[in-house]
This record gives structure tokens, sequence and C-alpha cells, in this order.
């Protein structure tokens, strides 16, 4: 079993008792299914399980009145093994983006409270539009991503003491030891190269096969574009999949901001005519925006650029196999002809979204960083360097300035260290365990 940090949330929803259901969003086979199914089993008696995609005839008992004792009894005349005891019974309404019905009873199941109930969906932004009326205040979200790369080390058997010491060397900002730096950088190349898919994962575990893993992916990427043929409308199709194929051309770019222009060629980009194709991507988990900012002050949000930005892939083993395959060869050679660096780029991203901070960067014209973070009351300017030039002219001027920007890292192939100039640098596998960047209170 894959150990995911949303089982400890999901416990924490139990134990509350406040009176909501709770609501799982996240993309296609990031493991939504198999952890819950797994906190069923784990913590109620009975466990009731419908997959919207699968049990068609299910959808029914939700089409006249949702009153609570109504459904349960047409479920359990249904299906002779469902069981509902009060206190002690899990409902789960698994791809519930396929039964809107079941989406608007999940204000009557709150209201109710004697049985807890988990939805979940892959497809909930792009899908759901069409539902009569949201449960608003009746819902707890959570969102599943991939794996981040401390889980995806917990999954390859990473001693926990190991993990806490990396965790204080990173925080304290002294060197790791040889080996374990050495350790830490594999596992982190393996990571990019593999992504966070569970499938993936476990098949690399498993196998310790590069190949058979990408062959999930490439799995997981055909079902994500035929997703866009099914849930998108004709007009919209070919433009959405042409959104997504760009992307790792446009993070190879050296301004990795996001081109319309680039997507299709023969086409007039001054319409935004693909910001909603971009947006369906978004919404189905699939990608992340990294916003321009003003200046980097307090709100950052405040302070962005909603028309400017660049997105990344929200798992880098989906971009890495939308590459060839000598992006993938040349990172565990460590090779440095063949340019990575808007892999490397989009892990870091990964790490900075999975820790619940929004992505920003800043390009002014005259300054361009690759991410502005957040780490507790500081704004730190980061920039991640894949590469032999591990110059960075602007952190650095930046770092002799009074401004907004208190913490200036530079990410890279290297140990932990502060420079003479003040700026702090950690190998990049450090984002993988951003809030031991947080200053400690």
């Amino acid at each position: 079993m894959l150990r995911r940090k949303i089982y400890d949330s999901i416990l924490e929803w139990k134990k509350a008792k406040n009176g909501t259901c709770l609501l799982i969003k996240g993309a296609r086979q990031v493991g939504k299914t198999y952890i819950i199914r797994k906190f069923g089993e784990d913590n109620y008696k009975n466990t009731v399980y419908i997959n919207f995609d699968i049990d068609e005839d299910l959808k029914s008992a939700f089409d006249g009145n949702l009153n609570v004792d109504h459904i349960t009894m047409l479920l359990s005349g249904l299906r002779t093994g469902f069981k509902f005891e009060e206190g002690s019974t899990l409902l789960i309404l698994d791809e519930i983006q396929n039964c809107p019905r079941a989406r608007t009873a999940l204000k009557a199941f709150a209201v109710d409270g004697r049985y807890d109930v988990i939805a979940s969906g892959s497809l909930l932004g792009v899908n759901l539009k069409k539902v009569p009326s949201f449960p608003v205040g009746y819902e707890t979200d959570m969102t599943l991503r991939p794996l981040d790369f401390e889980e995806f080390v917990w999954g390859m058997g990473l001693d926990e003491k190991v993990i806490e010491e990396v965790k204080s060397c990173i925080s304290e900002k002294t060197p790791l030891s040889a080996p374990l730096m050495k350790a830490m950088t594999d596992l982190f190349d393996q990571y990019m190269i593999i992504g966070g898919m569970p499938k993936a994962v476990t098949t690399f575990i498993e196998k310790k096969d590069f190949n058979l893993a990408a062959d999930v992916v490439k799995n997981i990427l055909s079902v994500t574009k035929s997703d866009i043929a099914t849930y998108s409308s004709a007009s919209d199709r070919v433009k959405t999949r042409a959104c997504l194929d760009s992307i790792p051309a446009q993070l190879t770019k050296t301004n990795k901001k996001f081109v319309y222009a680039d997507v299709m060629e023969g086409n007039n980009p001054s319409t935004r005519k693909y910001a909603g194709n971009l947006l369906w991507l978004y919404e189905a988990g699939l990608i992340e925006y990294c916003y321009n900012l003003k200046q980097p002050t307090f709100p950052l949000e405040s302070n962005m650029f909603i028309d400017s930005f660049k997105v990344y892939m929200s798992d880098t083993g989906m971009l890495m196999n939308m590459y060839p395959v000598e992006t993938r060869r040349s990172i565990l050679l460590k090779h440095p002809s063949v340019n990575k660096g808007g892999v490397t780029e989009n892990v870091v991203a990964d790490a900075i979204a999975a820790s619940g901070r929004r992505l920003y960067y800043m390009h002014n014209g005259r300054r361009e960083i690759d991410f502005i973070v957040q780490l507790g009351e500081e704004i730190a300017a980061m920039e991640v360097k894949s590469g032999k030039d591990r110059a960075s002219r602007t952190l650095d001027n930046m770092a002799k300035e009074k401004g907004p920007i208190t913490r200036f890292i530079k990410l890279e192939d290297g140990d932990i260290r502060v420079d003479e100039n003040g700026v702090e640098h950690y190998p990049l596998f450090a984002t993988g365990f951003i809030d031991s960047m947080c200053k400690k209170e």
C-alpha cells in the first residue's frame, strides 16, 4: 500500500463531525478510489461503494425524492449486499460527476447525519456545471494530487529517520553527508522520470523497470486524451488537445510564458480563443497556472497579471512522457547535452503546488525569477538551475537590496549552503520538503 498524506486529512474530517459530506477531487488515476475504499475498510463496519461509471442502474435511486430514507431503501433493494446502519456506515459515491442528482443529494445526507458520505470525481469542475444546485456549506472539499516526493520516497522504503535528517538539514541550512546527498539525488531523478501516478510508482517499485512505468503513464495520457474527446464539445476537442500537446514545447523556451500563438499555427491568438481550453485542463486536474507578479508584495494574489502566466503539468511523469526518450536518458545519465530545464522546472512547480502554495513568478523586463514563493511570513525568490551554468546575477543583485523579498534561494545540483551574498543553495530535491525551508517560530 502506498502511504498517502490525504488519509490523515480524511481521518480528521471523520473525527470533526462537522455535519458535512466529504468531496475528494483530483485527476484520473491519482488514487482516489483506492484511498477512499481503504479508509472505509479501516474505519467502518459497513462500506457501501457505488461507482457511477459502472453502476448505471443505481443512478435511478437519486432520480426522485432525495430523502435519505428513500434513497437508502432504493439502494438496498437494488443491491442486496448494501447495509445501512446508523453511525457505522460509509457511503462512497465514486465518479459522482456522472450522476449530478447524487451530488445534489449530499445536502440531505449531511443534514440527516446518520451515515458518513465521501464522494469523489475526476472531472468535477468540467462535467458538473449542469448540476441544478450545489450543496453549498454541506461539503468539505479536498484535492488528491499525484504522489509528492515525500510520498514517493515512503513508497521506495526510505526510513523515516533518514527523511527527518534531510528535513533537519534543510531547516538548519547545513550540508548533508555525501552518501545521503547521492541517495536523495538519485531518488529525485527517479521521481522526475516516473512522476507520482500511483500505478506507475507501484509498477516501478515492484519491477524496477523505467520502461514498464513509462508504459503506465502513456496509458494514462491516452485515457486523458479520450476524456478530452468525450467531455469536450466538438468545437473544443481539437483546441483542448492542441493546448495539452503544446505544453512541452512551451516549457522548452527560454521564456516559458504560455503563448497562445504557439498552440496552433494559422490561428489568431488575440482573441484568447484557447483560454477556455486551458481552463478545461486545469479543472480536470492536469495543469497548474503560474502567474506573473506585478510586484512581489503581500498579498501575492492581488499583485498578479491574470493574463500573463506559465503552464506546468500537474504530474512531471506525464510531461516526461511527452518529450523524446532522450530526455529521460539524459536525466539518468546526468548528460548535459539535452535541454531538460522544462522538466526540472516542472517538478519544482509540482512540489510547490503540492505544498498548498499558489504558483507565481516574476518577469518585468529587467528581472526574471522562476518562482516567487511565500515561506511563512517571508517572500522568497527561487531560481532553478538544471545545467552546468549556475550563475544567477538577478538573484545575487536582489540579495544585496532591501525590498519585500527577504529570502533568495537557488536550487541546483549541489549540497546545502549559504554563500557570501546571503543566497541559500539547496539541492533540487529540497523542494519536496519545502515546508522545512520556513523559519522556525
